[in-house]
């Protein structure tokens, strides 16, 4: 006898196709994730493990296990950028280029360096290093210059308003004899020798020079006309502040008054230039811009932003309204700076809680500011990156990015929260932030602009700088003390993507006679994720009763994948663990108390693709729910 197939109303079935990356706001759809480690948009819609990375294990150098030398033996990075010839880093004292110490440059030890692009140049701030790329090498200037005289003895005296030195007749009580129209003597018949001119209509006038000069071998060279320098020439100028009004490699020319006959030499001559300090600085239109919030080195308290010469990181003091003059304003908005950036043809200085803009070409037309937003986290400068036709940073309370006008905060994809020591790094359309979040650990999260969506990935070694060249993202990581085949590992290098050719096909890595065994290169095959998502409740505050959980998923060679049910009475059971490669389908039986609501659990290493999850339930009302 054949009976009639019964239909089961009770049992209904909440499956979710469309998944999402981290949303932790109430609008939450479902899908999303509450928390995740190792996923990306890639996949979108759905949930995908992130690429393989690939590792540097770089030693001191004292085997034959690394011949070349990538990072020194405890050295710390205090600066990274990308440079045409490959990665550019810099350690306390010395400068990297394509994995090669650049000769001839010694920096000042300082916690940050600031590694700005100049076109195919580069600047080094604080240093005021500025590196011309010529004829195949690298040509080094410094804005700090110093002339001392040691014991070469340097001449001085006054000079015209054109900058030609005055000769003078020889000092006496009495008029020179038959002068000349333009002559210059000192006249000693007083009680203050006094400096007089000869015209033919007048006769003797008092000449009161207010400009000097001070000549001698090499002393102009490495000076430029405009420059800010401290001179000191006894016994004629005792550490005085003065900008150079003309500057030859045998003379420099610059404001004074002049009481001593010529003919008297210095005894003790220093000429010295300092770079600018700095707080923070970019480059933009062929100027470098910069700001400083406190000592400008000279004694005074500042709260400016500043900018070179035109195409001359050498030139700072040469002011004016011209296209080829320096700029500099002053602020009135309060606090330290804690960053900058370039975005288009302006220029951002941030403060945590102001943004300055600067706009314009030239010094005439310059148009400046600012603005009460939130800005930059104090230690965070190095979260700031372009991406796509906005600046991202972290700020005070979470991750914000802006147009120059308006700062509008990034969607959930994590609470509001503190981020420290944050680093930020663009690649395509994706911003990859590693910092310190409040429970201690330290996370990389990703936000893709195009899915608008937030995914999360482990930092294990502690992402310092994020450097994006050619077609990879590198990350720059902390030192970590490690013993391998007695060589001790202090430095990892991490490679985002391209792990299957990663030093050669991007020409940034390796240096010019190695290869990738003499880095101890290696993919990382252990990707370790985990994926939690949001509550799910069907849109039913009634109990429900879980009979099956549905999932389908993609694995490949060597992966594999847990499936656990976390319900709202407490409850967490493992409905599932797989193995193997393909694709599959799973419906699997559950037994747990009714509940309103539940969350997946899934968890895995290798690689992986979740397509679909779901789950059968009937609905339990009154005393039925707690009856089993």
């Amino acid at each position: 006898m054949h009976y009639a197939k019964q239909k089961n109303v009770g049992k209904k079935t909440c499956r979710v196709k469309p998944l999402y990356g981290i949303d932790r706001s109430s609008f939450a759809p479902p899908g999303s994730l509450q928390d995740c480690s190792n996923l990306t948009s890639d996949g979108l819609p759905y949930w995908k493990v992130r690429p393989e990375r690939g590792r540097w294990r770089l030693s001191d150098g004292t085997t034959d296990a690394e011949k070349s030398g990538f990072f020194p033996l405890g050295k710390y990075i205090r600066g990274a950028c990308s440079l045409a010839e490959g990665l550019c880093w810099a350690t306390d004292t010395e400068l990297y280029i394509g994995g090669r110490p650049v000769e001839n440059v010694v920096l000042t030890p300082s916690d940050r360096k600031q590694l700005i692009p100049v076109g195919k140049d580069l600047f080094i701030a604080p240093d005021g290093l500025y590196l011309h790329r010529e004829s195949g090498s690298w040509q080094v200037l410094s804005v700090g210059r110093r002339f001392a005289s040691g014991e070469n003895r340097v001449y001085c005296g006054p000079c015209t308003e054109e900058g030609r030195p005055i000769w003078f007749s020889a000092a006496s009580s009495a008029a020179p004899e038959e002068p000349e129209e333009g002559e210059y003597w000192v006249d000693t018949s007083g009680m203050q020798s006094v400096v007089k001119r000869y015209f033919a209509a007048t006769g003797w006038e008092v000449y009161e020079p207010d400009r000097l000069y001070l000549t001698a071998a090499n002393i102009g060279a490495g000076f430029q006309t405009g420059d800010l320098v401290t001179i000191h020439a006894e016994p004629f100028v005792q550490n005085v502040s003065t900008v150079l009004l003309h500057a030859e490699r045998s003379y420099v020319v610059f404001s004074g008054t002049f009481e001593y006959p010529i003919g008297v030499p210095s005894s003790e001559t220093v000429i010295e230039r300092k770079c600018p300090v700095m707080d923070f600085a970019v480059e933009c239109n062929n100027r470098i811009w910069a700001c400083r919030y406190g000592d400008d080195g000279n004694g005074n308290f500042v709260n400016e932003i500043f900018c070179s010469a035109p195409g001359d990181p050498m030139t700072w003091h040469r002011f004016g309204t011209g296209e080829a003059d320096c700029y500099r304003a002053s602020l009135g908005c309060p606090g330290a700076f804690t960053g900058a950036a370039v975005l288009f043809d302006d220029i951002l200085f941030f403060k945590e809680n102001h943004m300055v803009s600067v706009s314009g070409l030239f010094p005439a037309n310059f148009r400046v500011s600012e603005q009460q937003v939130h800005g930059v986290r104090a230690g965070c400068e190095r979260s700031i990156a372009k991406l796509g036709t906005a600046i991202v940073y972290c700020g005070v309370d979470g991750v914000y990015r802006t147009n120059g006008n308006v700062c509008t905060r990034l969607c959930d994809g994590f609470p509001v929260e503190a981020l420290n020591n944050a680093a930020g790094g663009v690649l395509g359309e994706k911003y990859y932030l590693a910092a310190d979040w409040a429970d201690g650990k330290r996370r990389i999260a990703v936000f893709d602009i195009g899915s608008d969506t937030w995914f999360s990935e482990d930092d294990r070694f502690k992402t310092q700088f994020f450097i994006t060249q050619r077609n990879a993202l590198y990350m720059l990581c902390l030192p970590q003390s490690v013993t391998l085949a007695g060589v001790q590992i202090l430095w990892y290098c991490i490679c985002v993507s391209d792990v299957n050719a990663p030093g050669k096909s991007t020409n940034c890595l390796l240096a010019d006679g190695t290869d990738e065994s003499d880095y101890m290169y290696e993919p990382l095959r252990d990707c370790a994720w985990y994926a939690l998502t949001n509550p799910l409740d069907d849109d039913s505050a009634e109990c429900k009763r879980i009979r099956n959980v549905y999932i389908r998923f993609c694995l490949e060679a060597g992966a594999n994948l847990s499936v656990q049910v976390l319900t709202d009475n407490g409850q967490k059971r493992e409905v599932g663990k797989f193995v193997g490669y393909g694709q599959r389908r799973r419906m699997m039986r559950v037994n747990v108390l009714p509940c309103t609501s539940l969350q997946f659990l899934l968890s895995g290493s290798g690689m992986c693709t979740i397509q679909e999850i779901g789950f059968e339930y009937e609905q339990v009302k009154g005393e039925d729910a707690y009856d089993q």
